[in-house]
């Protein structure tokens, strides 16, 4: 090899490893930028589901809200409308002897009540039932996958009795009971009129006892008339 060629190559091999330094440079630069991009995108998609929890969620409970419920029965009711043999049925749930928790022991108590009646639902309910907290101590269980007035009214039981559990205000042990109220829907039901029907029959459970569930077609007409 002469002397020329030895330098021509030592030149290459410089040239290489510049090459080499720049390409590991690149790398590096898109690793980092990858990483932030990545990052980036995480943190939007955590920041959106945040927000749409907030949106669809009760603050109190962690159940849905109104909002939430409203977009369920939506979504639901273009899939029962398909299968003829399958309805769609709603509780309406409302405690009774609420109002002296809040006046005895404060809101801050009240609210804890609330947070440990809406995780009982959730026990009670169906995985493919949707449960809400509609306002104050009233709550929904809007329910898929029924068959009659008998699937109803056995989860409204179940509901029933798991909020008889004895629940632990302060240095004492409380029982709550509920009042509900349910009616089945059809193929022309909207939201707002399951939820007027259930409600007088959870009306006529309160006037008749309170602790019962009482179905919307079990409710006497004159009995209809007076709470509506």
């Amino acid at each position: 090899m002469s002397d020329e060629q030895a330098k021509q190559i030592a030149r290459l091999e410089r040239k290489l490893l510049r090459v080499e330094a720049a390409r590991n440079e690149a790398e590096q630069l898109l690793e980092s930028k990858t990483l932030a991009l990545y990052t980036a995108l995480r943190d939007a998609e955590s920041a959106r589901d945040q927000l749409y929890a907030q949106a669809n969620s009760d603050p109190l409970t962690g159940l849905a809200n109104r909002r939430q419920l409203e977009h369920t029965f939506e979504q639901l009711f273009a899939l029962n409308i398909r299968d003829a043999g399958i309805a769609i049925g709603l509780l309406l749930i409302d405690l009774d002897g609420f109002k002296p928790i809040n006046d005895n022991y404060g809101h801050e108590v009240g609210d804890w009540v609330l947070h440990q009646i809406g995780q009982r639902l959730t026990v009670a309910a169906r995985a493919t039932d949707c449960v809400a907290r509609i306002g104050g101590d009233e709550f929904v269980i809007l329910c898929t996958q029924i068959r009659g007035p008998g699937d109803l009214h056995t989860v409204a039981e179940r509901v029933r009795r798991e909020i008889m559990k004895p629940v632990r205000v302060e240095d004492r042990s409380s029982i709550l009971s509920a009042s509900i109220g349910y009616a089945m829907g059809s193929r022309s039901s909207t939201l707002g009129q399951l939820l007027r029907e259930a409600d007088t029959a959870m009306y006529h459970a309160k006037r008749t006892g309170k602790n019962r569930a009482t179905a919307y077609g079990d409710v006497p007409v004159i009995d209809t008339h007076l709470i509506q």
